[in-house]
């Protein structure tokens, strides 16, 4: 994290460096991210002051509690996040001395998202959901915030308006509307563009068989994350949850197959009060967290090929 100011100014709210954690908080999302697996700050248990002692000395403070992991008919709804990991892979960390400081910022801000995504999928998948949808779109505003004006993606978005407001109050007129109206200029479009844009091959090891499988040619997936992205909307702004079938562990047509990579919902399911035929959920959380970490991985990535051509 960059460094904060010894004596920040105490007369305004400034949250541009905010995140909710500490040092510790943040690495263990980074790691998190990295490693593809559930990580916690788990508190001080050792200290290295200035007396060049290599081994430290034993402390315990900032305790945080033991996490707490239901799983739902002893089935995890996230299968992947479980194993073994080859700690080269936290060699990703070394990139972040690299990293301009607001870029960074936004890293850690996707990273935690993820990381309380894995926590909650098992007892609250539904908060999983709207965690993974929040850091792509986290890591989505770093990405328009930087490679194009406020103005330009007004004009983009709603080009009469745009020239409308240039003919009443020229240039001026047009970023000031801009900045007020910044977090509504295409949140779908641009939620679905970034994933695309960054989009990873299919898993290596797929389940056998169509059904099974997500379709993963663009045109279908642009219909399957446009309604992913209608669902986490009106969960926050209807409070109507993600479908259950959306929730449901993946499920294997064979012992040791990999597992589904969308509901099993035959030709339409009924689960607590409601009914879904299979077009209207076509991914369960499973697929989504692959698509999700590898998309915010290609991210980070990216941020970094940008930091070396500036």
């Amino acid at each position: 994290m960059p460094a904060a100011k010894s004596i920040p100014d105490m007369s305004k709210t400034d949250e541009s460096l905010y995140h909710g954690g500490e040092l510790a908080d943040e690495v263990t999302a980074l790691a998190s991210l990295s490693l593809g697996i559930r990580l916690l700050n788990g508190g001080i248990t050792r200290e290295f002051g200035l007396d060049n002692d290599p081994y430290g000395r034993p402390r315990e403070w900032a305790r945080a509690p033991r996490p707490i992991l239901q799983f739902r008919n002893n089935q995890p709804i996230l299968p992947s996040v479980a194993g073994s990991r080859s700690l080269e892979l936290l060699e990703r960390l070394e990139t972040i001395p690299r990293m301009e400081p607001t870029r960074y910022v936004s890293l850690i801000r996707a990273c935690r998202s993820y990381q309380e995504a894995l926590w909650l999928a098992e007892s609250e998948p539904n908060l999983a959901w709207l965690l993974l949808v929040s850091a792509i779109e986290t890591a989505a505003n770093d990405v328009y915030g930087t490679e194009s004006s406020l103005s330009e993606r007004l004009r983009n978005v709603k080009p009469d308006l745009a020239s409308r407001l240039e003919e009443v109050g020229g240039r001026k007129h047009l970023q000031m509307v801009a900045d007020e109206i910044a977090h509504t200029l295409g949140a779908t479009k641009k939620f679905i563009d970034f994933v695309m844009r960054f989009l990873p091959e299919p898993p290596r090891d797929r389940p056998e068989g169509s059904s099974c499988r997500l379709d993963w040619t663009e045109s279908n997936l642009r219909k399957v994350l446009g309604k992913v992205y209608h669902y986490r909307s009106r969960a926050l702004h209807a409070g109507i949850p993600f479908p259950e079938p959306m929730f449901r562990p993946p499920f294997g047509m064979k012992p040791g197959e990999p597992g589904s990579e969308v509901p099993f919902v035959g030709l339409g399911t009924y689960s607590t009060g409601g009914t879904w035929i299979p077009k209207d959920v076509p991914i369960n959380l499973h697929s989504f967290h692959y698509i999700t970490r590898h998309v915010l991985l290609s991210w980070w990535e990216h941020v970094l090929v940008q930091q070396v051509a500036a």
